[in-house]
C-alpha cells in the first residue's frame, strides 16, 4: 500500500504512538483511511475494529433508527456514537476512547443527480467533531475523491487527537465546514446544571460528586507544554499526590473560554493528566467547590490575586475573598515565573500579612522553566 504524502504518513505514525483506540464506521466512501492507517506499523495500537456500513439496514442496525439522509451530519454522528460506545468496550486498559464514522456519496460509474459529499465525525465522551465536505462536482475521479474523504478522515481524527493535521488541498469551489455537539456531560456544564466536569487521562467524563482535597494546577493552557507538566510531576513527588489541571471556562483576567474551544484544549491531556473543567473564574468559588485542596500558581496569577482591581479597588472585599479560601481549608503554592523578563518568586511579592500563611513558595532552585503558552502561541503564527 503506497501512502499519498509524507504528510500522511507523519500523521499516521504519530496518531500510532498516541493513547488513543478507536473504532471506525463508514459507508460509501472513506475506505483508503483505513488501508493507510494499516499500512504504517504500529495500527493494532489504533484500530480495535472497522466496518464498511454499505447495505441501508447495516448503517440502520448500528444506530437504530433510519435517518432522514445516509449522507448526512446527524447520520454521521449517530454513527460516530456507536461507534465510541464499541470502542469503549474493546479498548485496552488505560487508552482512550474514539469513535469514528465516515458517511459519503462520491463520484461512481454513472452520473449523480445531488452532491457529491462527504461527513466524518470523531467522538470522545466529550463532544463529537464533525466536518462537511462538498466537493466541486464532476472535476475529481472516484478515486481522487475518495483520497479526499479518507485524508479528511485522517484531517479529524488527528485534529481530535492534538497533532498537526495533514493538508487537505481543496478548490475555491469545494465546501468544507467544521460541526461541534457537545455530549451530556458538557451539555450539562453548558446549562450550568453543574458547575465542573472531570476529563481524565484515558478520555473518561466524570462530575457531579463532591471533589476535596485536590492538588489543582489551574490555567488557560493555549497550549499545555513542559512546563506545566514539569510543574505538575515535581508537586506530585513532594506531596505523593497526584496532580490535576483545571481550565475555568471563565477568567477574571482573560476572554471567556467558549466550549468548543475549551474541548480541544481538555483533549490535549489524553495521556498526560486529569482535567476539570469548570465555571469558577475565582479562586474563592474554585475553595468552595474543591474544599481542602491546594492551588498552584504561577508568580504572575499571585501577583494578580492580591491586585484591589479584581476586588472593586476595595481592600477589604478582597481580603474577605481570601477569607472564604482560608474557611475552605484551601491554600496556594507559588511556583516562580518570567514577568518583563525578570524571573519573579513569591518572594519577591508583597502580600498583606494577614493573608501571607495561605502561600507557599516553590524555590528558583526547586522548579524554573521559562516556557508560555503565550510565546508558544506567537512562535507558531511565525513560523
Amino acid at each position: 500500500m503506497i501512502i499519498p504524502n509524507n504528510d500522511l504518513e507523519r500523521v499516521i505514525e504519530q496518531l500510532h504512538q498516541t493513547s488513543h483506540m478507536l473504532v471506525y464506521e463508514f459507508a460509501g466512501a472513506g475506505v483508503q483511511a483505513l488501508a493507510w492507517l494499516h499500512a504504517v506499523a504500529g495500527s493494532s495500537a489504533t484500530i480495535l475494529e472497522a466496518n464498511d456500513r454499505y447495505a441501508q439496514k447495516s448503517f440502520i442496525d448500528v444506530i437504530g433508527h433510519k435517518p432522514d439522509k445516509f449522507v448526512s451530519l446527524e447520520a454521521s454522528e449517530a454513527l460516530a456514537k456507536q461507534a465510541l460506545k464499541r470502542a469503549q468496550y474493546l479498548k485496552r486498559d488505560g487508552t482512550a476512547a474514539l469513535g469514528v464514522s465516515c458517511t459519503a456519496s462520491i463520484a461512481t460509474n454513472r452520473p449523480k443527480r445531488g452532491e457529491h459529499q462527504c461527513f466524518i465525525s470523531v467522538a470522545d465522551e466529550l463532544a463529537v467533531t464533525s466536518y462537511a465536505l462538498t466537493f466541486d462536482k464532476g472535476i475529481r475521479t472516484r478515486e481522487e475523491e475518495e483520497t479526499k474523504v479518507s485524508t479528511l478522515v485522517l484531517k479529524v481524527i488527528s485534529e481530535v487527537c492534538n497533532l498537526i493535521p495533514p493538508q487537505l488541498d481543496l478548490t475555491v469551489k469545494d465546501v468544507l465546514e467544521k460541526h461541534h455537539n457537545s455530549g451530556d456531560a458538557l451539555t450539562s456544564l453548558e446549562h450550568q446544571d453543574v458547575q465542573w466536569l472531570r476529563f481524565n487521562n484515558r478520555g473518561e467524563v466524570n462530575t457531579g460528586q463532591k471533589l476535596s482535597d485536590q492538588l489543582l494546577l489551574s490555567g488557560s493552557f493555549n497550549p499545555v507544554h513542559d512546563g506545566h507538566l514539569q510543574l505538575v510531576q515535581l508537586v506530585a513527588k513532594r506531596r505523593e499526590k497526584d496532580v490535576c489541571f483545571e481550565l475555568p471556562l471563565v477568567n477574571a483576567a482573560k476572554a471567556t473560554i467558549d466550549f468548543e474551544e475549551a474541548v480541544q484544549r481538555a483533549r490535549q491531556f489524553v495521556g498526560k493528566g486529569d482535567i476539570i473543567l469548570s465555571l469558577s473564574p475565582l479562586f474563592y468559588e474554585k475553595a468552595i467547590l474543591f474544599p481542602n485542596s491546594r492551588f498552584i500558581v504561577g508568580a504572575d496569577t499571585a501577583v494578580r490575586l492580591v491586585q484591589k482591581r479584581f476586588y472593586n479597588d476595595s481592600e477589604t472585599e478582597m481580603l474577605a475573598s481570601f477569607a472564604a479560601v482560608r474557611s475552605a481549608g484551601c491554600s496556594f503554592i507559588v511556583a516562580g515565573r518570567l514577568i518583563d523578563d525578570e524571573f519573579v518568586t513569591l518572594d519577591e511579592i508583597t502580600l498583606p500579612e494577614a493573608i501571607k500563611d495561605l502561600f507557599e513558595v516553590l524555590p528558583e532552585e526547586v522548579f524554573r522553566v521559562d516556557l508560555s503558552s503565550t510565546e508558544i502561541r506567537e512562535n507558531k503564527k511565525n513560523r
